[in-house]
């Protein structure tokens, strides 16, 4: 979905090992540290906080039609 979604996340969490089922190299790691200083890997961090704060929107605006379980409220197996 995402272009450079891979060196994005391999940038995020350096401590990943896989990521999709492919072991992470140490050139795909280079060209991730690239990406992240270059202007395109800027822009794909404001695209990131960007998509982060909306999905928070609308997480939030979501969870009053959730409805939770809670052990001991409501009505006990007897009634």
């Amino acid at each position: 979905k995402r272009q450079h979604y891979r060196l994005y996340t391999i940038n995020k969490i350096p401590s990943l090992k896989v990521l999709d089922f492919m072991k992470i190299k140490d050139a795909e790691r280079a060209k991730a540290q690239r990406l992240a200083m270059s202007s395109a890997g800027a822009a794909l961090e404001g695209d990131v906080q960007v998509e982060a704060r909306e999905a928070a929107a609308t997480t939030n605006a979501n969870k009053s039609d959730v409805k939770t379980f809670t052990p001991g409220e409501g009505q006990s197996a007897k009634e």
